[in-house]
Formats: C-alpha cells, sequence, structure tokens
C-alpha cells in the first residue's frame, strides 16, 4: 500500500430513531463513509457478560483511584469482540493492581524500618558513648525482657518506676527514650501505659549490640539503604503507572462503558439505530464532528470488521499522481497486501509518452490544453505532465513541429534511427526489473518470501545475466548459476515427485524466459514512433511547404500539426497503456481489492 491508499476502519454507532435520515445525510458529506447493507447479521455483544467486567473493573478503579492514572479516552478504537476485550482488560487490571498492592506492602514494611531506625538513631546519639543496657539489649534472661519506648517530649511522663520497671531514660532531640526491664507477662500492660501517651516501641536489632561499637557507622549506613530502596520502589510505582497495558485497559473501559449505554439501548428500548460500515476516517473524532455539526446525539467507535469482509480500499487525493489513476483503474484496485504503483505512474507514463510524441512545439500545445481544459475535465489532468515530458524530448531530439528551428540538445531521431530505435530498450529494461523487484516486495507482505526468493528471484538474476552477457559474455556464466538456483529452488520446494517439479517448473521458466524477452523487445516502440513522428512532422512541413499562397500555407500547417496532435496522441496513449499494463503491471499487479465507495449525499433541489 502506497500514500495514494488509505486504510479503512469499521464503524459502528448509534443514533437516536428521529435523527437518523440527518445523520447518513452528515456521514455522507464527509465523502469517507461506506455503509453495509445487512449489517443486522452482525452480532451484537452479549449485555449481562459485558456489564459484569465493566463493572467489576469500574470497581477496582474506584477502589483504588489512587494508585491508577487517570484513563486517556482520545482514541475509541477497541480490538476485538467487547465481551473479550472487557474480559482481557479486568485480568489486565487486576494483575497490575496485585503486584503494585505487594509492591505497595513491601514498601510500607521498608518504610516502618527507616522510620525504626531513624528512631534507633536519635537514640543512640542521646545514649552518646556511654555505656548502657542498650549494648546488650538482646542478651538478657528468660525470666525478664527488655523494651525501649519512643515519646514524644511533648508526651505526658512515663509510668512510674518501680520494681521492674523503667531501667535508664534518655533525652534525643525531639524523643525522650525510655529502657524497660520487666516480666514478660507485664509486657503488654507496658506497651499499652506508653502507647496511651503516644509512645512507639523501638525494635532493637541483634546486630546492633554485636556491633555496639560500629553503631555510628552501621546505622547511617543502614538507613541510606533504606531510603535508597525507598526510592526504587517508589521510581519503579510510577514507572508501572504508565505501563501500556493498562493505560490500555483502562481506555478501553471507558470505551465500553459508552458502547455498553448506547448498544443496551438499541436492544432494550428500541429509540436508537444501529448504523455501521467503512471508512477512511482516520479517527472516530472526524465522524463525530460531522454528527455533531448535524446537531445528531452520537459517538463513533472503531472496531474489527465483520469476519469474512476485507476491508475496501480508500485512495487519496494528490493533485500529482491522481491523473494516473486511471491505468490502476484498468487493472482494479491493488488489494491490502499489496503497492499502489500510482506514483510510480506520475514518472513513468510522461517518459513513455514523451519518448514516443517527441516535439517541443507539440507537447507544450498539449500541456496549454490540458491547463484549459482540466477544470471542466479533470481526467485531462494528465496530459500536462505528458506534453512536458513531449516537449522535454523534443528538446533533446531538437523536433519543434518538424522544422529545425532549434538545434537537438542529444541527437537527431532522423539522423540515428538505429540508436533511436534500440536506445529505449535501457528504458523498458528498468521498467520490467522494477516490477520484478516490486513483486518480492509484495511476496515480503504477504508472507510468501521464500517462495518468490526460490523462483522469481533467480529469473530475476537470470534476466540480469542474460543482458549483461550482451556486452560483457563471462556473464552467461552467471546465468548458469541462476539457472541452478532456479532448479534448486524447484526441488527444495517440491512437496510430491521431484521429477514432475522440475518438468513443471522448466516449463514455468521457459514461458518466463520467452514472456520477458518478448516483453522487452516491445520497448522498441519506443524509439519507432518517435521516428514515425519526426518523419511525419517533416513530411507536413515539406509538403506544405509547396504552397505558394502563405495563408493556405498556414492554414495546412494548423490543420495538419492538428490532426497528428490528435490521431497520434491517440496512439501512443494507446501504446502507452499497453505497455504498462501489459510489460509493468503484469509483474506484480494482482488487483485482488475492493475499492471504498462511499455514500453519495441526497442532491439538493435549487429553489
Amino acid at each position: 500500500m502506497s500514500l495514494t491508499q488509505k486504510a479503512t476502519h469499521w464503524f459502528v454507532t448509534c443514533v437516536p430513531r428521529e435523527q437518523i435520515v440527518y445523520a447518513l445525510e452528515a456521514l455522507a458529506a464527509t465523502g469517507q463513509v461506506e455503509l453495509e447493507q445487512d449489517i443486522v447479521n452482525v452480532p451484537l455483544p452479549d449485555s449481562r457478560e459485558l456489564r459484569e467486567s465493566i463493572e467489576a473493573g469500574e470497581q477496582l478503579i474506584a477502589r483504588y483511584a489512587d494508585l491508577l492514572p487517570a484513563p486517556d479516552t482520545a482514541n475509541r478504537v477497541v480490538t476485538g469482540r467487547p465481551e473479550k476485550v472487557a474480559q482481557d482488560a479486568l485480568a489486565t487490571l487486576r494483575h497490575w493492581l496485585a503486584r503494585q498492592l505487594r509492591r505497595r506492602r513491601a514498601t510500607v514494611a521498608t518504610g516502618n524500618r527507616l522510620h525504626n531506625l531513624e528512631l534507633l538513631r536519635e537514640a543512640v546519639d542521646g545514649i552518646g558513648d556511654t555505656s548502657s543496657a542498650l549494648a546488650d539489649f538482646s542478651q538478657h534472661s528468660s525470666f525478664l525482657t527488655k523494651r525501649l519506648y519512643a515519646c514524644p517530649n511533648t508526651a505526658e511522663d512515663a509510668p512510674a518506676e518501680g520494681n521492674a520497671g523503667i531501667v535508664e531514660t534518655y533525652q534525643g532531640p525531639a524523643h525522650r527514650f525510655h529502657i524497660v526491664l520487666c516480666l514478660p507477662e507485664k509486657g503488654e500492660a507496658f506497651d499499652y501505659l506508653f502507647r496511651m501517651r503516644r509512645c512507639e516501641i523501638v525494635d532493637v536489632p541483634d546486630w546492633l549490640g554485636r556491633h555496639w561499637p560500629e553503631r555510628n557507622e552501621r546505622l547511617p549506613g543502614e538507613i541510606r539503604r533504606l531510603t535508597a530502596q525507598m526510592v526504587d520502589d517508589e521510581a519503579a510505582f510510577q514507572a508501572d503507572r504508565g505501563d501500556p497495558a493498562l493505560l490500555n485497559a483502562l481506555r478501553e473501559f471507558a470505551v465500553l462503558r459508552w458502547y455498553l449505554d448506547h448498544t443496551v439501548m438499541l436492544t432494550q428500548d428500541g429509540q436508537r439505530c444501529h448504523v455501521a460500515g467503512w471508512t477512511s476516517a482516520s479517527s472516530p473524532a472526524v465522524l463525530d464532528d460531522a454528527l455533531h455539526r448535524a446537531d445528531v446525539d452520537a459517538v463513533t467507535l472503531f472496531r474489527p470488521g465483520p469476519p469474512n469482509r476485507p476491508p475496501p480500499i480508500a485512495t487519496s487525493r494528490n493533485l500529482l499522481t491522481s491523473p494516473f489513476r486511471v491505468f490502476v483503474d484498468m487493472m482494479g484496485t491493488p488489494g491490502s497486501m499489496e503497492l499502489d504503483p500510482t506514483p510510480l505512474l506520475s514518472v513513468i507514463v510522461p517518459v513513455l509518452f514523451g519518448l514516443m510524441f517527441p516535439d517541443l512545439g507539440h507537447g507544450l500545445v498539449l500541456a496549454a490544453l490540458s491547463l484549459v481544459m482540466a477544470p471542466r475535465h479533470p481526467r485531462l489532468r494528465f496530459l500536462l505532465p505528458c506534453g512536458l515530458a513531449a516537449a522535454g524530448f523534443g528538446a533533446l531530439f531538437g523536433e519543434t513541429f518538424g522544422t529545425p528551428a532549434l538545434p537537438p540538445l542529444w541527437f537527431s531521431p532522423l539522423e540515428h534511427p538505429l540508436f533511436t530505435l534500440f536506445a529505449p530498450l535501457a528504458i523498458g529494461v528498468l521498467i520490467i526489473l522494477l516490477g520484478l523487484v516490486l513483486s518480492g516486495v509484495e511476496a515480503r507482505l504477504r508472507g510468501t518470501l521464500r517462495q518468490w526468493w526460490w523462483r522469481d528471484a533467480a529469473v530475476l538474476a537470470l534476466y540480469l545475466s542474460v543482458l549483461a552477457a550482451l556486452f560483457q559474455p563471462l556473464a552467461i556464466a552467471c546465468a548458469g548459476l541462476a539457472l541452478l538456483w532456479y532448479l534448486a529452488g524447484s526441488v527444495a520446494n517440491c512437496t510430491g515427485n521431484p521429477w514432475r517439479c522440475l518438468g513443471a517448473d522448466v516449463g514455468r521458466l521457459s514461458h518466463s524466459a520467452l514472456e520477458l524477452g518478448l516483453n522487452t523487445l516491445s520497448f522498441i516502440r519506443l524509439g519507432a514512433f518517435a521516428l514515425a513522428h519526426a518523419a511525419l512532422s517533416h513530411t507536413l512541413v515539406d509538403i506544405t511547404g509547396m504552397i505558394d499562397s502563405p495563408a493556405l500555407q498556414l492554414i495546412a500547417l494548423t490543420v495538419g500539426h492538428g490532426l497528428i496532435i490528435v490521431l497520434e496522441g491517440l496512439v501512443v496513449f494507446v501504446q502507452t497503456t499497453r505497455l504498462v499494463l501489459f510489460e509493468f503491471f503484469i509483474r506484480f499487479l494482482r488487483a485482488d481489492g475492493r475499492l471504498l465507495r462511499p455514500l453519495q449525499a441526497p442532491a439538493r433541489r435549487a429553489r
């Protein structure tokens, strides 16, 4: 598919019944919509199953809104059946939330450890170098338990000391720290009393006692490690919020909610009409704008097309290439897996036409006629580049209305007839080679590149080798290698009797070789028509030169050149068409596509 072809999308929308006429008129006015006639055969979604999936997803979105990014609903495209899309989106959302909740729990645990170490560092700073029970905090008997509490400076005083009560108290910048030695059964009571005073229990890890002398290095190092881990976890979470699968799931929930609401209205209350078909619009917003301008309350959705209905092909309007679309239309419409040769024709057709009709004066007349007639007859726009090409080749060959008005910039056809006949063969060879290469590109698009490589690529190599052998006889050895390549491919791709495959492929190769040879020689007509045109123009000038009356001579020249332009121009156009269709298109163009036929807007009566 080239720049002159555009992909089409299957669209659906639900329109209020009373607005259906205005909606169809608005869609037709876009020139980008083709409606399907038997849309009733397209199954509507299972609204119950779809609703359950959507409601489950919306509950999760509402519950964990602080974790989820905002959905982007700018692109309303659903890439599957609504029920399946909703189920997949729900599974994606659940999987993402489960992963984030596990990460959140781990982050909270890391934050708690970090907070505990910060309190512990404050306690150690408050203790200073004084030896205390904190140094051997974990080394206590099984009959007593030790606890460390951090109380804000603004909190109430600690419980009164008593037997098996507060052992040591230290003051930090923000907290007072109490070391409590108590019976195990009294531990919960102390916890309760301190919590009532907004105090926290500080966990003292075993490694602190074992490495008490290195406490001022180990504590800050562990705090830095946990802080870095918190930063990494937050960065990973923020990156995960941009997960394309999650964003797509949220977008599909929003789109399917709209689709569910409108489709259910269609099936339950019968107040809306279901409109669907193909469109060349790039996004649903293009059709939405057209509907809204017509005051139609509807929103468009892109969906996968019905099965066994290949999408049509839409052609873009290009002033440079569209005049040559007529040549492609003679063969049909290129499919989605084919290349549209229209842009190439904007060069090939003028070159072929100009070579067969080389005349500076006649070419400029054709270009002028195109400028005058194209506004009323747009299909004649191709005459402008063809006329300019004819004028260019006329300047190269020194042909201007059959007179020696300008010397040739290259050579004169009548003075070098053989060169005129055979020189254009080079252009023919290039066009044939281009067609063979394009067939390989299309094989790549269709997924049949392997078959092309073994067969058509070998034919291409054989063709090049034979051409090269005309100038360098040693190149015939390359032709032999290309033949072996072709035969090896025949055996490699054979699924039955190898001898039968070889026989069939040798016959196919003989046909291809004969066809390529005839097609190449067919381009001799380029030079033949150039010679004929030069001879006819010079003959006209010689005959009219025998007329004595200048007025009659001018009339005869005008009529004669007019007939040459019309008759020879038609013949050259036919020959150009033949060369394009049978020497170029036949190599690669299957034309198995279907052209988009936009809905035509109703004709308006003049008042």
